[in-house]
């Protein structure tokens, strides 16, 4: 039986997206069993591909220190990659690509970027292992026929990027366009709309530009920060509850909740103090932070910001309980919080202001200092294009290997929630 997405049966209807664009050529996909994920090498990462539907569409799998790994790891790497539900783009040494013994380990399905344009001969043998084909995207060129090619962004900005999609198209009509290494999701979203196929990058960066715009906070949102800051001050059930009844549609939503197959109630919650009393208030709390991206001004990406920030969340509050610290959900809040000044397009100080957060969070988030600063280095360092940045924030946090299990984790619950998990 089907079951409606999580943001439908959490939220009420979400806007309908954009048609999703027409895959481009290549092998059908082919998928492995789900538990070959659980093979990851340690040091494996991946990092979210936006498509033009504005959702994760494909996600940039990373290995550290990958040229010296032995081929076992690159092999644990490629056949999870490949049994993900989404594509799976690696990269590939065109020097290691020709080694037969490599060729035999690639998983079908992966979307292989080498860093430079193969022979034809090696285009030929790659293409038998039934990976999609990729290189960077240099002097356009119409042999060998590529699936892809990567652009990655540099001083020149997003005109140049433009430019050379203009070119490939030009070569290759049918080359799927990825752009890599972008520093905010304006620019993400201006390549989407005009011929990028995915884009990737700094995913929670606003340009400064857009940091800066004075807007007010809108009515839902302000509503939903309220309850909130009630929630801080322990606030007893019954104004709270008033508070809930007073706004119709968030009433019904937070019945519908309580009553989903997620919480499994034995007796359904007739009424909201029902539902808020068999919640509690830690539930409550975070499925209103949940809510609260709900409440964002919609924006072409909206939904790829929406999952990345949740796994964002959920990723702090796994390693605070991996460090035993007493509130774990406290780092939950700091890791939805970092990313709410693009989604809601209002400065973050507007947003932090009525929740009555910890101290430590708030200098976290308005003045990147103070105990908690370190948290948010490490999720920016996770969108680094020096994948080594995120390894050495983790370690300044008491952190090493089971990084990439917790990353994967949280990855895993934030797609989850997507898939109505």
């Amino acid at each position: 039986m089907s079951r409606a997405p999580w943001w439908s049966r959490l939220f009420g209807q979400a806007p309908t997206p954009p048609p999703a664009a027409e895959p481009p050529p290549g092998p059908a996909k082919v998928r492995l069993p789900r538990n070959a994920a659980a093979e990851l090498p340690a040091g494996a990462l991946r990092r979210p591909l936006i498509g033009r539907d504005g959702q994760v569409a494909a996600f940039e799998w990373l290995l550290a220190d990958a040229a010296r790994r032995p081929l076992a790891d690159q092999q644990a790497l490629w056949a999870a990659a490949a049994a993900a539900p989404w594509p799976a783009l690696v990269t590939l040494p065109v020097r290691r690509a020709r080694d037969s013994a490599v060729q035999a380990a690639l998983a079908p399905g992966l979307w292989l970027l080498l860093d430079e344009l193969p022979d034809a001969a090696l285009a030929t043998a790659l293409r038998a292992c039934g990976v999609q084909l990729g290189a960077p995207a240099g002097v356009p060129v119409a042999e060998p026929a590529l699936d892809f090619v990567v652009a990655t962004a540099a001083g020149g900005g997003t005109d140049t990027l433009l430019l050379a999609g203009q070119r490939w198209h030009e070569a290759q009509p049918r080359v799927h366009l990825v752009a890599l290494g972008l520093t905010s999701l304006d620019d993400a979203e201006q390549l989407l709309a005009r011929g990028y196929h995915w884009a990737g990058g700094r995913l929670a960066r606003a340009k400064a530009a857009a940091a800066t715009a004075t807007q007010p906070l809108g009515a839902a949102a302000h509503r939903i920060c309220a309850l909130l800051s009630q929630l801080a001050q322990d606030a007893d059930t019954a104004p709270l509850a008033a508070a809930v009844r007073a706004d119709v549609a968030l009433g019904y939503r937070l019945l519908r909740y309580a009553n989903s197959p997620a919480v499994g109630l034995r007796t359904p919650a007739d009424t909201v103090e029902q539902a808020i009393a068999v919640l509690g208030r830690r539930e409550l709390t975070r499925w209103l932070q949940v809510l609260l991206l709900a409440a964002a001004a919609s924006r072409p990406a909206q939904r790829a910001l929406q999952q990345h920030t949740l796994m964002r969340a959920r990723l702090l509050e796994r390693l605070a309980e991996r460090r035993g610290e007493p509130e774990p959900g406290a780092f939950f809040t700091l890791g939805l919080m970092s990313t709410l000044e693009q989604l809601l397009r209002v400065p973050l100080a507007t947003v932090v202001a009525p929740l009555r957060l910890r101290e430590e969070a708030q200098l976290a988030l308005l003045q990147g200092r103070g105990p908690w600063a370190g948290q948010l280095v490490l999720l920016e360092a996770l969108e680094d294009p020096d994948e080594s940045r995120a390894w050495a924030a983790a370690a300044a946090l008491g952190h090493g290997a089971e990084l990439s299990d917790e990353a994967e984790a949280a990855w895993a619950w934030a797609s989850g929630v997507d898939a109505g998990g």
